[in-house]
């Protein structure tokens, strides 16, 4: 029997006790308790009718077993239609309970005619990396050669680093291991005042220095608030 959840074309039956897919004949491994670190394993960037989206596997230990789940990036996860639980895909190894889940996430785009960003023309990518200014924003926006002490993060902003430049749409940030283009990412300014949150998505990545430009990524910031503007505004 097929279902949905929300845009997750979703077939068979979930267990109301483990949130799997065991079926009928497979013994039921029990309520999922995660026992140890949850970490990003699996990353996969499609072309959907909203544009380019990132899927993520988490993987986590649970006792004996490990367990998968899904999340579209930054932190949405994906759930069993009408019963709000995460869905979970397990196994005794970590490459079984993650090979299920991008399995499950390929089928699934498969269905709905999403294409991998690794099946892609170039020219394709990029356009599809760089979406386009809303019209709202400064197309090009002046760039300031600022040094701003920042945090960023995937899920949540932990590591520290600084700009090299930023403008009123985006900035240039300076880090050793930019993420690959399409990664969405969160970031905090801090000042004197206040702790201002951004969202963004990497749109090109340098992993080591060039020249006189050292690694890091530049990302394109996603609906910044007007505090933000006001602040770029007021650099030297």
């Amino acid at each position: 029997m097929s279902s949905s959840c929300g845009q997750h074309a979703v077939v068979d039956e979930w267990c109301d006790r483990c949130s799997t897919q065991h079926g009928d004949v497979e013994p039921c491994p029990g309520a999922i308790t995660i026992t140890g670190q949850v970490e990003h394993s699996w990353r996969g960037v499609f072309k959907t009718r909203r544009g380019g989206e990132a899927y993520v596997v988490l993987l986590a230990p649970a006792g004996e077993l490990w367990s998968a789940r899904i999340m579209t990036s930054p932190n949405v996860l994906w759930t069993i239609p009408g019963r709000g639980k995460a869905m979970r895909f397990v196994a005794t190894d970590r490459e079984g309970a993650e090979g299920q889940a991008v399995r499950f996430v390929r089928e699934h785009c498969r269905r709905l005619g999403y294409q991998s960003l690794e099946d892609l023309p170039s020219s394709v990518k990029i356009e599809m990396l760089q979406p386009p200014e809303p019209a709202h924003t400064v197309s090009r926006a002046p760039r300031k050669k600022c040094p701003v002490s920042i945090r960023w993060g995937i899920d949540v902003p932990n590591k520290d680093a600084a700009t090299g430049d930023l403008s009123e749409s985006g900035l240039f940030l300076i880090t050793p291991e930019p993420p690959e283009p399409g990664t969405s990412v969160r970031i905090q300014i801090r000042n004197e005042t206040c702790t201002l949150p951004l969202n963004g998505r990497v749109v090109w990545a340098r992993k080591s220095a060039d020249s006189d430009s050292p690694p890091g990524m530049g990302i394109h910031l996603i609906r910044p608030p007007k505090f933000y503007t006001q602040f770029v505004r007021g650099l030297a």
